[in-house]
């Protein structure tokens, strides 16, 4: 039973770090390295499809994040538990 725990937990964690190596880096991060400044207008209109595809990377990778501390974490109890 704890093997199958900890199969599941590796999972977990393997799942939340795809998800943070995919979804952690912006994409309003320009690639050319330049830094662009935008007019007020531009910052106030908040709802266009880049800035909706920001907010969902931005979601996804702290899901990510979250899984993997889940994973470690449940690792961790599950080599606990088999010690003692």
């Amino acid at each position: 039973m704890i093997t199958v725990l900890n199969i599941i937990a590796l999972f977990i964690n393997m799942v939340g770090l795809v998800l943070i190596f995919r979804y952690g880096i912006s994409p309003m991060t320009p690639k050319s390295g330049r830094i662009y400044l935008y007019q007020r207008e531009a910052l106030e209109k908040q709802n266009t499809p880049m800035h909706k595809k920001e907010r969902r990377y931005k979601r996804l990778s702290v899901l990510g994040l979250y899984l993997s501390l889940l994973g470690m974490a449940m690792q961790m109890l599950l080599l606990l538990v088999t010690l003692f």
